[in-house]
């Protein structure tokens, strides 16, 4: 090899050598800039989505109070938590009627999926959507609801969310109060 070659070689290496030692730095911290910059974007869209939830669920539980205050709503209840009477008698059909026109605004317009109503031992004593739980009546409240039942007796009460029973790939959470008699 001349020396020409090796002198050009030499030239290259100290040449080449740096720049790709500098384009791989700056490669390098681009990259971390830009993941940081999405994290933090990611973080941000995250804090503000549990706002979000948080603020919906705030507002779900002053929808509840605002129910338990309504005095049809505390009448039935009460009638229907000492109800010893069969599911089918006129008297408890006279009291599922009034309750069905007091509640039936609730799914459509806070996105419930049914109402229930359990007496103090979580015996199931009236369901508004009847197509989609008439077999939970006269029952007592699944295990899955317990926690929340008991939770729900002191006040009002979000359940953890879980799979729905019925549906696929959908989720549930149970808000539990109490109605208290008038």
């Amino acid at each position: 090899m001349s020396l020409k070659t090796r002198l050009l070689f030499i030239l290259l290496a100290c040449s080449i050598f740096p720049m790709i030692f500098v384009g791989t730095l700056g490669y390098f911290n681009a990259r971390k800039a830009l993941e940081n910059t999405r994290i933090e974007a990611l973080k941000s869209i995250a804090y503000h989505k549990a706002q979000k939830i948080e603020h919906f669920f705030s507002e779900q539980k002053k929808h509840i109070k605002i129910a338990q205050q309504r005095p049809n709503i505390k009448k039935y209840a009460s009638m229907l938590a000492g109800y010893a009477g069969g599911f089918d008698s006129p008297d408890y059909e006279t009291i599922r009627d009034e309750l069905d026109g007091v509640l039936k605004m609730y799914p459509p317009v806070y996105d419930y999926a049914n109402v229930m109503l359990a007496n103090s031992q979580g015996r199931i004593v009236y369901v508004l959507n009847r197509h989609a739980a008439l077999e939970d009546m006269d029952h007592f409240l699944p295990e899955l609801w317990q926690g929340a039942f008991k939770e729900g007796k002191k006040k009002v009460y979000l359940s953890d969310v879980f799979r729905s029973r019925r549906q696929v790939d959908q989720f549930s959470v149970y808000i539990t109060a109490p109605v208290h008699n008038l």
